[in-house]
């Protein structure tokens, strides 16, 4: 409830999707909450039952409804504390292991949340509206207000514009310390502000095309990438990685410098052609993911719906070295743990849940362990023709199969 405009309204109605809350600070007006996504894991039934995930730290302002990105964990929870009215820091732990559930040793990263908090935010927002848009070049029936980045008295701010009650455009507004104000992009699909490093970015939508902007202090504008496909800061926000749909991979420095330019295609290859490179139409793009401590990109590559490749990008060194190439499974039957450098995947030609396949399925069906700095694969079962079901647990990969409604199975321990 707004106790001034005497209002009630609902500004985390859009966080629902959220997994766990966790600070609430009444005086300051704000939230904490955190949630989790696969990375690197597959999108069917397995993804429950598999422990890749990327933790995601937010903070909501309650004033304005407005959503920051606070931080990131590859793997594990953050335990976020308030150090001071205008800080809070969070944990990046050292190491984890299935079986360890808490963990609290490790580096702790600190956010200045200054610029987040408040009620003045929200008469700031309304101030830009109010002043861009007779500047608008569209008639819109109404707007509002979008993400709002202050930067040394400098002002980025997206604004929703709706051409009907169900469309809209946004636009991205700038406003100096002079309060100048300079419409900078207008009619996206979308626009998402990032600060980060000496720079603003602008991750913008247009008509099919992901493009990204950087801004420097005087507000110079540099085409970073377009045709983007994935755009994803590291653990500890070093670096930022760029994927674009042909397949060149950009990583930025904090400094907005190209520190590694290359193109993934490049070092594509088809296990079952012994290393000869495949046409770039016949692979498309699978997902990206930062190593711990971000010394390593990860990324993978498919054909149709297998896995094509799994390429670990060295940030110290800048060498790319493939780590699947010799791996033949559905995409979505392999569990990728990028912290302990391993995979377990199984031979078993169709998604491992939701068919039906297997009736007419009569070959050999392997479930392997392949260590990546070893390039050691252990065979863990075989069936015929059936499939063989993987999770991990504390003890480790437990797996099982059903001969004549017999559930057959063991657990493997993994070498960490």
């Amino acid at each position: 409830m707004d106790i001034d405009k005497k209002i009630a309204y609902e500004p985390c109605k859009s966080i629902n999707a959220f997994s766990h809350e966790i600070f609430i600070d009444r005086d300051k007006g704000y939230i904490l909450a955190g949630t989790t996504f696969a990375s690197l894991d597959v999108d069917g039934y397995m993804e429950s039952l598999l422990q890749n995930k990327n933790y995601y730290l937010y903070l909501i302002n309650l004033y304005t409804s407005e959503i920051f990105d606070i931080g990131k964990s590859v793997y594990t929870q953050m335990y976020p504390i308030k150090e001071d009215d205008n800080t809070i820091s969070y944990l990046l732990p050292n190491d984890f292991k299935p079986r360890h559930t808490m963990l609290f040793e490790g580096k702790r990263i600190k956010v200045d949340i200054s610029d987040m908090i408040g009620k003045d935010r929200g008469a700031v927002r309304e101030k830009i509206i109010k002043n861009i848009i007779p500047r608008l070049k569209e008639n819109y029936i109404k707007t509002e207000a979008g993400d709002l980045i202050i930067s040394e008295n400098k002002k980025y701010m997206t604004i929703k514009g709706y051409t009907d009650e169900d469309s809209f455009r946004q636009s991205l507004i700038y406003c100096d310390d002079k309060n100048n104000y300079t419409v900078l992009y207008e009619k996206a699909d979308s626009i998402k502000i990032i600060k980060w490093g000496e720079f603003i970015y602008a991750d913008i939508y247009f008509e099919g095309n992901r493009s990204l902007i950087q801004y420097d202090v005087n507000n110079n504008q540099n085409a970073v990438a377009d045709n983007v496909i994935d755009i994803n800061l590291s653990e500890s926000n070093k670096y930022m990685s760029i994927y674009r749909d042909n397949g060149d991979v950009v990583i930025l420095d904090e400094a907005g410098n190209k520190y590694i330019d290359f193109n993934a295609y490049d070092y594509i290859y088809e296990a079952s052609q012994g290393g000869i490179n495949v046409f770039k139409d016949s692979t498309s793009i699978g997902l990206t993911s930062w190593s711990r401590n971000d010394d390593k990109l990860y990324i993978l590559t498919k054909k149709d719906d297998r896995l094509n490749n799994m390429f670990e990008i060295n940030i110290a060194d800048k060498s790319v070295k493939d780590l699947a190439y010799d791996i033949d499974c559905h995409y979505e039957n392999i569990h990728i743990d990028i912290l302990n450098g391993y995979a377990v995947y199984n031979t078993y030609p169709y998604k491992q849940y939701y068919t039906n396949e297997d009736e007419n399925y009569n070959e050999d069906v392997f479930l392997y362990i392949k260590y990546f700095d070893t390039g050691e694969t252990v065979e863990l079962a075989r069936t015929k023709g059936k499939r063989i079901y993987f999770y991990l647990s504390e003890h480790g990969i437990e797996y099982y199969s059903w001969e004549d409604h017999d559930r057959i199975g063991g657990v493997y321990t993994i070498k960490y």
